[in-house]
């Protein structure tokens, strides 16, 4: 019995000293010094997000050239285009001009309106041409304020309606909804997609100055208030029936004594203050509401400070009208062929001021060949730059991409014959590989196939040009030179302009002390009285048989 007691004694003694040495070893292993190993931290790699998927008009806008995109920043008349004096249908040289220049739009005016039949025919045929060849289609526009600029109207006979200074006495902006949604509706059954209205001009001509605003009875009131609800509910209402509203003429042509279509120069002696609170109103309403374009017109304000055509002023386009009202639509100029531009500058020298300006789409330039080239030019000596060309047609192209005018499968042909030439190339590669090689000893017999060539005679598209020499008074050349361009298949013969006959006087007559001398190195002759004058000081050509001037009524 003691003997396990001391054994039971012994044992604990021991899991007492055992438990004392643990002790001690945990102690000093405490008092160590800290390891002075740097300690690695593992981070989780930063996943950047992915980028947005570019938009349909991104898109389109990496698969244009530059001269394509200079192109959609211009909208003209199909004469301007084709080179005919009237164009009232669709044919093998319309689709030629807008293969060539793929312009931004046409606009139509009564001479092109024969039968709402030939009207919808026409412009769907052109619509198709250019979705056809450039995957965009085209801007179609027309002026239809209602009243006394009524294009399809007076000519097809859709919803007349009075002038507009009629309904801006009554002031009920649900009658001027209902304008603007009837005149969409009609314009939109006939294909076309914009319209140059409404006016959002405030009259602020004094009644006792004796003169009157060249906008007239087009102009709702001189209610700023007034004119800011019935304007923007014309555009509400065109923009709800499927066609783009154009609220014009911005910063203000209402307090004009000029005429922008005769005269070289109108200018309106307001301040910038002024035009604020009272011009402004109607196209800030505008903006607010969801106005597709803003016109600019070429009236110069004198508070403005720069002496220069609004839609060629920065101040104007940029500062004013993007920057301070905040409008992130297309901007568009007023017509190019109206004299305060016409008469002041080249097409080539507004154009480009006006792209610098910060426009959008010129109108009607006088030359659009000589207006797209320059423009093209300019970015390509970076005189423009690429993104400011960029920023334009991207705006126009997001605004045909809700018209539904993009093709987002649209393959340029380019590129349909580079992947048709590759996909060539791997079934003959593979062919080849196929083939089974056999090599004999036997002599290979070599058979000599006969070729036989066939030429083609096409025909050939030529240019003749006449140059005409002028000589002023003091014995100075004037050049102008004329181009005519047909078909040569045995004789040369412009179908609208030519006959096939050749027969033609060379004449010496003198205008107004200037001396025209005209010396042809081959002949020709008109199927019209040929009788070509130039009026040097107003500027302008008539050769007699061609009535192109006519009053676009802007």
């Amino acid at each position: 019995m003691k003997v396990k007691k001391l054994m039971a004694m012994a044992l604990s003694m021991s899991l007492t000293l055992c438990a004392c040495a643990e002790k001690k070893q945990s102690v000093e292993d405490s008092s160590e010094e800290p390891s002075t190993e740097p300690i690695t931290e593992v981070t989780e790699p930063v996943t950047e997000p992915p980028a947005p998927e570019k938009t349909v008009p991104e898109k389109v806008l990496e698969r244009m050239s530059l001269h394509d995109k200079v192109c959609q920043m211009f909208i003209t008349t199909p004469e301007q285009l084709s080179g005919y004096d009237i164009v009232t249908l669709y044919d093998d040289i319309v689709a030629d001009s807008i293969a060539s220049y793929n312009i931004g739009g046409l606009i139509m005016f009564s001479e092109n309106l024969e039968t709402t039949e030939q009207t919808s025919q026409m412009i769907s045929d052109i619509q198709e041409c250019a979705l056809a060849d450039s995957g965009i289609g085209m801007f179609m526009s027309v002026d239809e304020e209602g009243g006394t600029v009524a294009r399809v109207a007076d000519t097809l006979g859709t919803t007349a309606f009075e002038d507009m200074a009629v309904y801006g006495e009554q002031n009920d902006s649900h009658v001027s909804y209902e304008i603007g949604y009837q005149i969409g509706t009609d314009l939109k059954a006939l294909g076309f997609n914009l319209d140059f209205a409404p006016v959002a001009d405030v009259d602020t001509v004094e009644e006792d100055t004796g003169y009157y605003s060249e906008l007239g009875d087009r102009i709702f009131s001189s209610n700023p208030d007034i004119v800011a609800d019935m304007a923007t509910n014309v555009a509400v209402g065109l923009k709800d029936a499927g066609v783009c509203a154009t609220m014009k003429h911005f910063p203000g042509l209402g307090g004009s004594y000029g005429d922008t279509h005769e005269d070289a120069n109108v200018t309106i002696n307001r301040s910038v203050e002024n035009l604020r609170s009272t011009d402004f109103l109607p196209f800030k309403s505008g903006i607010t509401a969801g106005v597709d374009f803003i016109m600019v017109g070429h009236q110069i304000i004198s508070g403005v400070g720069d002496w220069l055509p609004s839609d060629l002023s920065y101040t104007v386009v940029t500062e004013l009208l993007r920057n301070e009202l905040g409008f992130e639509g297309v901007i568009i100029t007023d017509s190019h062929m109206m004299s305060t531009i016409s008469e002041i500058y080249t097409s080539a020298e507004a154009s480009v001021m006006a792209v610098k300006a910060g426009v959008d789409v010129i109108l009607m330039p006088t030359d659009l060949v000589s207006a797209i080239d320059a423009v093209y030019q300019a970015v390509e000596s970076g005189d423009i730059g690429t993104e400011r060309i960029d920023e334009s047609v991207l705006r126009i192209l997001n605004k045909k991409y809700e018209l539904g005018l993009l093709d987002e499968n649209f393959v340029p042909v380019s590129e349909e014959e580079s992947t048709t030439e590759e996909t060539t190339e791997e079934e003959t590669t593979t062919e080849e590989t196929t083939e089974e090689t056999t090599t004999t000893e036997e002599t290979t017999e070599t058979t000599t196939e006969e070729t036989t060539t066939t030429t083609t005679t096409e025909e050939v598209v030529t240019e003749e040009t006449t140059t005409v020499q002028l000589t002023d008074v003091g014995g100075n050349p004037i050049k102008i030179t004329t181009t005519f361009a047909g078909y040569v298949a045995g004789s040369f013969v412009d179908p609208n302009r030519l006959t096939t006959t050749t027969t033609m006087t060379t004449t010496t007559t003198a205008y107004d002390d200037y001396n025209y001398d005209y010396d042809y190195d081959y002949d020709y002759s008109y199927d019209y009285d040929y009788d070509y004058s130039y009026d040097y000081n107003e500027g302008y050509y008539d050769y007699g048989y061609d009535d192109y001037y006519n009053d676009y009524g802007y």
